[in-house]
């Protein structure tokens, strides 16, 4: 995805038809990843780019980790303003995830980051996301707060809440739609995976010219393992994959890094995430300006 599903009310007729495979399966499949607990929930969000916000993702190694330790520095960064998302690698590694205004704040953000897990080779790229091609108005934010943990709710219960009517709730989510307005993203938790695991493939590129190609190349060998990958960036591009053995590590790794263009690439086996979307979804809204 680019770099989040921005069809948040997708079916699972239209799943069916994109995984060729029958509608039954579908929903039987999601119930499954639903109930294991892996599949925790949903988040809605608008698209950072309606407030002026941009989002920034980072990878560091902690040296001298212990799990006391780091699990203190990941309670020091989750409370930093902005960031929204923790992923724990196994080992030393994590990943943080954030909104910022502009480099500057970036920079400082970065720097508290550094400073808090004592690491001087910490390697962030920011995040980009489409443009989007509309405002919002006040109803429409009514109606993002109304779905904001749960795309699939009924336009009866949007209405319900926010008043408006299905029409006029179902007319207005499908113009947000369109425009790229929001996006969903998924919760996860890791640990309830029963033989596998969730793996986070960072790539950067030594040149803009390499990336698409070499991104499709990535995306099609790993095709079994892929869970979603974040496009749109000339220097980087991060995939989610599922593995099924330990030895795949390497081999993907020691793959990807042969492919044309490819600079340095990390793949960390994540433990945790620590997930704040709501927080991000109560920051981008608060920070949007709406129409009138």
């Amino acid at each position: 995805m680019y770099p989040l599903q921005s069809d948040i009310r997708q079916s699972s007729k239209k799943v069916a038809g994109k995984l060729k495979i029958d509608e039954a399966t579908v929903r039987y499949r999601i119930r499954n990843l639903r109930g294991s607990g892996f599949l925790r929930s949903w988040y809605v969000l608008p698209n950072p780019g309606l407030s002026l916000l941009r989002v920034a993702h980072m990878r560091l190694d902690i040296p001298q980790v212990g799990s006391t330790t780091k699990q203190d520095v990941i309670r020091k960064i989750k409370l930093i303003e902005g960031v929204w998302m923790v992923t724990n690698h196994f080992g030393s590694s994590m990943r943080v995830v954030l909104c910022f205004g502009h480099e500057a704040s970036l920079k400082k953000q970065v720097e508290l980051i550094a400073e808090i897990s004592n690491c001087d080779d910490l390697l962030y790229r920011e995040i980009h996301f489409p443009r989007c091609t509309i405002e919002l108005t006040e109803h429409d934010l009514m109606l993002v707060t109304s779905i904001q943990t749960d795309p699939t709710k009924s336009y009866d219960g949007i209405a319900r809440e926010t008043g408006m009517s299905n029409k006029t709730a179902k007319r207005r989510l499908e113009r947000m739609i369109r425009g790229r307005a929001l996006f969903v993203i998924p919760s996860f938790a890791p640990r309830a995976l029963n033989g596998a695991m969730l793996a986070e493939l960072f790539v950067v590129y030594d040149s803009p010219e390499n990336t698409a190609g070499t991104n499709d190349g990535i995306a099609s060998h790993l095709d079994q393992n892929l869970v979603s990958a974040q496009l749109g960036d000339p220097e980087h591009t991060f995939f989610l994959l599922v593995i099924t053995n330990i030895s795949q590590v390497n081999e993907v790794l020691d793959w990807v890094r042969q492919q044309p263009g490819v600079k340095s690439a990390f793949m960390d086996l994540v433990e945790e995430r620590i997930e704040q979307y709501e927080a991000l979804g109560q920051q981008l809204l608060a920070t949007h300006r709406p129409l009138m």
